[in-house]
């Protein structure tokens, strides 16, 4: 079983466009840590006159170059977290 060590918060969160992505610290009951990455892209709907926002993980090829930033920016930070 693995739990999150935080309390809802992420260990840190990146964004590049509409992507954003938030790294998560785990840990097992043996005590090893590991980390985890959650990505959505943010969307805006019109609903009677109102804008609101959305999220998915659904990605468009327009959203690959921010996908790819977010994803590089979560490995440089996971490497230098501690083992």
């Amino acid at each position: 079983m693995t739990t999150n060590t935080t309390t809802n918060q992420p260990a840190q969160s990146f964004r590049s466009g509409s992507v954003e992505g938030a790294v998560w610290k785990n840990e097992t009951d043996s005590g090893t840590n590991f980390f985890s990455l959650t990505v959505t892209r943010s969307y805006a709907v019109e609903d009677e006159g109102n804008r609101r926002w959305k999220s998915t993980q659904s990605f468009g090829s327009g959203d690959l170059l921010d996908l790819r930033r977010v994803i590089a920016s979560a490995e440089a930070f996971i490497a230098e977290q501690p083992i």
